[in-house]
């Protein structure tokens, strides 16, 4: 949980905000959002509390600012308490968009190639390109696979795949692809179905009762189980299920430690692992590293052992935020402008090829791409 005691505006936040890089604008500051919120709080005389909420609400849920803080103030932390206090319509529209995304998400895709985009304004614009984001990308050639003689790693460990809500709504191909490789390695694979949306997305809404429900849901099902391994591809998702330990009468500290040991990303089983490259792989690619894996991204470390050529772009972020895309989307659409013009300008080489390892960036990125590019979660470029 993070220390509530004030800002002491010492600065160091305005160095890893996204907004406040991308915009130069005070207000938009992490310390700027601690002080309005604060203030708000305390019912300070001349401040719109709706006002302030708008306003402090232009976050990309990044948590730089957290890991920043000498104090350990988290401004999505804050955001989601004072959203929980105001609710609007936009909070209940996003949780209807998320627990019946298996029907409307694919249904979004599919109309989005009807819409007349040329004649839609701006803001109706990028939503729609988010929309046709969700369609699936041709087929790639793949880059790299498992060795047939690959040691296996997970021999007759149980474990259980979190796909989270966009594998299992828009790509099936990660799914096929990651259970396929845990059987490879020895794993003995339990059925994912019970598995529910991770809850991240409703938390950074201020939807606290539908954070705890689907995180419920969760542990309950990992409980049934035998509380196995738990394969996550997903950077967001892995910073969400992580997050369970710190929600209140979830689960006892004995637990929350074989929770935390549980969650695994899926390169985390490959360590160790024998990769062969083909044909089709690049000589050198881009890599995105999503903002919810902090200073330390696994993907990015085992990608450099597994696919030499990786050329990390700068750490911007793409601009998905949770419910900031829907927020302020023309904000969101420059944050993704500037990070795949940092993808540009990598040892002056243009048009390489963009991996991530989060399902949100990957949305994302492909939104906003410039003519020509695409993101791809690395398991897109991944034979199994």
């Amino acid at each position: 949980m993070a220390d509530t005691r004030g800002c002491t505006q010492c600065g160091n936040c305005l160095i890893t905000c996204p907004l406040f890089r991308a915009t130069r604008r005070e207000e938009y500051s992490p310390k700027a959002k601690q002080d309005l919120l604060e203030l708000g709080a305390q019912g300070a005389m001349g401040l719109d509390w709706e006002k302030v909420v708008t306003l402090s609400g232009r976050c990309v849920s990044c948590e730089r600012c957290l890991r920043a803080c000498s104090r350990k103030l988290s401004v999505p932390e804050a955001l989601s308490r004072a959203r929980a206090k105001n609710p609007r319509w936009q909070q209940y529209f996003w949780r209807e968009w998320v627990k019946r995304g298996a029907h409307l998400w694919p249904l979004a895709a599919r109309l989005s190639s009807l819409a007349p985009k040329g004649v839609l304004p701006e803001g109706l614009r990028v939503m729609h390109n988010a929309a046709e984001a969700m369609n699936a990308l041709p087929e790639r050639p793949a880059w790299f696979a498992l060795a047939d003689d690959t040691p296996q790693t997970a021999q007759g460990v149980d474990v259980v795949f979190f796909g989270g809500c966009t594998a299992g709504r828009l790509r099936p191909a990660w799914v096929r692809k990651t259970e396929s490789t845990l059987r490879a390695m020895g794993a003995n694979l339990k059925p994912s179905t019970g598995f529910v949306c991770c809850g991240g997305t409703y938390e950074h809404a201020g939807m606290i009762d539908s954070a705890l429900e689907a995180a419920k849901g969760n542990l309950d099902y990992w409980r049934s189980l035998g509380r196995p391994k738990v394969a996550v591809i997903c950077a967001s998702c892995m910073h969400s299920l992580a997050h369970y330990p710190a929600l209140e009468g979830l689960m006892d500290k004995e637990e929350g430690e074989a929770w935390k040991k549980a969650i695994t990303p899926l390169s985390t089983f490959l360590v160790g692992a024998k990769v062969t490259r083909t044909e089709h792989a690049p000589q050198r690619y881009a890599y995105h590293s999503p903002c919810h894996w902090g200073a330390k991204d696994p993907d990015m470390a085992w990608l450099k052992s597994a696919l030499p050529g990786l050329a990390k772009g700068k750490t911007l972020c793409c601009g998905f935020g949770g419910v900031f895309k829907m927020m302020d989307p023309l904000l969101s659409k420059e944050l993704a402008a500037q990070c795949w013009s940092g993808f540009a300008k990598i040892e002056g080489q243009k048009d390489l090829p963009v991996l991530t390892g989060c399902s949100g960036c990957t949305m994302q990125l492909n939104a906003h791409a410039p003519e020509g590019g695409a993101a791809l979660h690395w398991l897109d470029v991944w034979q199994a």
